[in-house]
């Protein structure tokens, strides 16, 4: 890219200077797209006939149409034509929007490091942003949420327009936000002349999409929930990128989300957990995986990651990788101390222990039933804050049937995924997937002889790090073991 004779000083110079060069492709596909949407005699023909100029266009809509975030039916979307009735114009509207978009701004792939990582980082939190708006007006009417998914993505396009634009200014403010004591939104307005939003609300108006980004208003606070969404999605997407589920700005934004649905914030983080998982499927779907793990802070992952770069040697993060040479240690120390007369909660925490550290678990409990069987209650909580979260782990066992009678009744050791968690029919308690915060978790019987006396619980919610099947079969061999050296024991007192 040729630099201008001049650094621009506004917000305007840098429209001229992104919509001539790096972003004057996603500017044709969108003219082109809008002028088919904007001819009353427009037909479903015509906007399959603009897609089939671009054959790997046609394929990603095909891919998303069919992505969990948009499925519409049983039976797979074959053709552009079908997905367009579907799901409606402006839906396909949008994904050849998202589309272009994500091919212009991830095509440059010589950035320097760290402003590379700035660039991905604020694009997946624009996808991810995109997807929670629209599921949070899933009930609404379908072009308000497809005008809320576009205006949410293009909330942070002036950002990510600037950081890969290549030019001298984009080093002048990475290193001015390494300084302490840096105020971010100053540095920016000394080099952009207005903030982020400012920037990304003029590329938009040059795209002549002002008006689905600012629906008018119905009179009935339409359009202030429509901006509400847009905020709220964006800078919950923004805080969970940058500091995980755990933020204090995801904590404080929750209520809005609450209010919008209708439900307690306890059911809205449940919510927007699942509705994470759609927004790293659909990056898939867009071809940009490497998005999916930028949707998420994983402090584990992020540690090592930055080991990496610095060139020093790779070291075992709980979250991210298991540690067999560890789970054969925590069996050894539960039989030795089995064998010294240890009592069974010694070998209980050893196992937890093991679980913490040999499966790479960021929280880890070890529950107990009540004498008369009716109650679950926690004993033993290894992780992070455990004091905060650990006594939350008491279930009332009385009702239908549920994952805990798969757990105590049945003997089993149990995968729960957040898909199948949040799947039709599930049978993990409400409060259970509370506490889950719908993310992954093991689950195993403390046993003693043919009687359980107890469950072991084991997730890493923290890091929203996925749990692996295969790694139920590691679970399940510390949990057998337990049990074994456990049955000749006496039953620990509840």
């Amino acid at each position: 890219m040729s630099e201008p004779a001049e650094s621009p000083s506004n917000t305007t110079d840098w429209v001229e200077l992104l919509n001539r060069q790096e972003l004057g492709v996603v500017t044709a596909t969108v003219q082109r797209v809008q002028s088919v949407l904007a001819n009353d005699r427009s037909s479903l023909q015509d906007l399959s006939k603009a897609l089939q100029q671009d054959p790997e266009t046609t394929a990603k809509v095909l891919r998303v149409a069919n992505s969990p975030a948009y499925m519409t039916g049983p039976e797979p979307v074959t053709s552009v034509m079908r997905a367009s009735s579907l799901m409606g114009l402006d839906t396909i509207r949008n994904i050849c929007i998202t589309n272009r978009l994500l091919e212009v701004l991830l095509a440059e792939n010589d950035l320097p490091e760290r402003i590379r990582e700035r660039l991905l980082t604020r694009i997946a939190a624009s996808l991810h942003a995109a997807v929670l708006a629209r599921q949070i007006l899933k009930g609404q009417d379908a072009m308000l949420r497809e005008g809320v998914f576009i205006a949410a993505l293009l909330d942070g396009i002036g950002e990510c327009a600037f950081w890969s634009s290549r030019l001298p200014e984009t080093l002048t403010l990475d290193a001015s936000l390494q300084e302490p004591g840096c105020d971010p939104e100053f540095a920016v307005r000394q080099l952009v002349g207005g903030t982020f939003r400012d920037l990304s609300r003029a590329l938009v108006q040059s795209w002549g999409l002002t008006s689905v980004m600012e629906p008018a208003d119905d009179g009935a606070g339409g359009a202030t929930e429509f901006a509400l969404v847009v905020r709220v999605a964006n800078e919950i997407a923004e805080a969970v990128a940058s500091e995980g589920w755990q933020s204090s700005a995801v904590r404080r934004r929750l209520p809005d989300v609450a209010e919008v649905l209708g439900i307690e914030t306890d059911e809205a983080a449940i919510r927007m957990n699942a509705w994470s998982k759609l927004a790293e499927e659909l990056a898939g779907c867009y071809g940009v995986g490497a998005l999916a793990r930028r949707m998420v802070y994983r402090p584990f992952e992020e540690a090592a990651r930055r080991r990496a770069m610095a060139g020093a040697a790779p070291v075992r993060a709980l979250g991210t990788v298991a540690n067999p040479p560890r789970q054969a240690r925590a069996l050894r120390e539960m039989s030795t101390a089995a064998r010294e007369g240890a009592g069974p909660m010694v070998l209980i925490q050893k196992l937890a222990e093991g679980i913490e550290e040999g499966l790479g678990m960021e929280r880890v409990v070890a529950s107990l039933l009540t004498p008369d069987r009716k109650m679950l209650q926690m004993r033993l909580a290894l992780g992070e804050n455990n004091t905060t979260w650990g006594p939350n782990f008491r279930f009332d066992l009385a009702g239908p049937r549920s994952s805990f009678q798969e757990c105590l009744v049945d003997h089993r050791c149990l995968h729960l995924s957040s898909k199948a968690m949040l799947a039709p029919g599930s049978t993990v308690p409400r409060l259970l997937m509370r506490f889950s915060t719908a993310q992954d978790f093991l689950m195993g019987p403390i046993m003693v002889g043919a009687r359980s006396i107890g469950a072991l619980y084991c997730d890493r919610a923290p890091s929203a790090t996925p749990i692996e099947p295969d790694e139920l079969e590691a679970f399940t061999r510390m949990i057998q073991h337990l049990g074994g050296l456990l049955g000749g024991l006496q039953r620990p007192n509840s």
